[in-house]
């Protein structure tokens, strides 16, 4: 008898060691989203000097750039116009619109043909889903891909930024709603969701929820007038306003203005602000 419950104290305190290692850690291996070639550019709302920056990242002012506004759901004409205008006012000189909702010419290597020749392309802001459905996994999104590969630079504002990652938190036709709807975006970021305007729409938390449903993701939280510039191993802030990176849905680092930050090291190596940390 004694051997019985010697036997059961032990297997009962075997199980409370191995239950309890199992709850010692929330955290995960990631696989930080690096970007082996060209430049992402990532905001809430373009300017002209948001303009001037793109057009720096994709090699100056005769350099072909191309604006896709199909994010609009409506008023797309007035999109073109006012994405044009911005560019234009910044000084770039060859610019071309290139826009559809048809996958199928999406898909078409006709319609594509612009893409091959350009180094920057700009997604507008409105609805991630309407990008989603019309592009990711057709032909355009691999000539995308291959404008990053030369050395070009791909950019967006709003649901233009959230598109580049590679999960879509916003990617049905309610906005309001997370984790609904289109998920896949183009993975330029690898294992990486992005939300924007988190402040003054009080989103600061919706990225940690999806976190805590998707913990082998980062996310990346963009505040207004907040510009970030990704390169290789390196996230760089400039502009007004700050960004979040959510390493899991317990550990994030706000970076500010001026801040770079190397992703592969987990490290900041520049900041603005003498008094911080590095």
């Amino acid at each position: 008898m004694k051997k019985i419950i010697a036997i059961l104290f032990y297997l009962i305190l075997f199980l409370l060691i191995n239950c309890s290692g199992n709850n010692e850690s929330d955290t995960v291996n990631i696989e930080w989203p690096l970007l082996e070639k060209g430049k992402l550019l990532l905001t809430c709302g373009p300017t002209v000097n948001i303009c001037k920056k793109f057009i720096e990242c994709a090699g100056g002012e005769e350099s072909f750039i191309i604006l896709i506004p199909s994010a609009k759901v409506e008023n797309v004409v007035a999109q073109i116009w006012d994405d044009s205008v911005l560019f234009a006012q910044a000084g770039a000189n060859n610019i071309k619109i290139f826009h559809t909702w048809d996958r199928n010419e999406a898909d078409s290597p006709e319609f594509v043909k612009p893409l091959e020749n350009a180094y920057g392309v700009w997604f507008s802001g409105g609805y991630t889903w309407r990008l989603a459905d019309a592009y990711v996994n057709t032909l355009t999104h691999k000539k995308l891909e291959e404008i990053l590969l030369k050395g070009g630079v791909i950019g967006g504002s709003s649901a233009g930024a959230s598109i580049l990652g590679s999960y879509l938190m916003r990617g049905g036709e309610n906005i309001k709603g997370i984790m609904t709807g289109y998920q896949e975006g183009f993975g330029f970021l690898c294992n990486t969701v992005i939300d924007t305007h988190i402040d003054s729409r009080n989103r600061y938390k919706d990225i940690e929820n999806v976190l805590k449903n998707k913990p082998e993701l980062i996310g990346l939280g963009l505040e207004d007038e907040s510009i970030t510039v990704i390169s290789g191993d390196y996230i760089e802030i400039i502009g007004s306003k700050n960004i979040i990176l959510y390493k899991s849905h317990k550990n994030f680092i706000t970076l500010h203005p001026g801040d770079k930050y190397d992703i592969k090291n987990d490290k900041l190596l520049e900041s603005i602000d003498n008094n911080r940390d590095k």
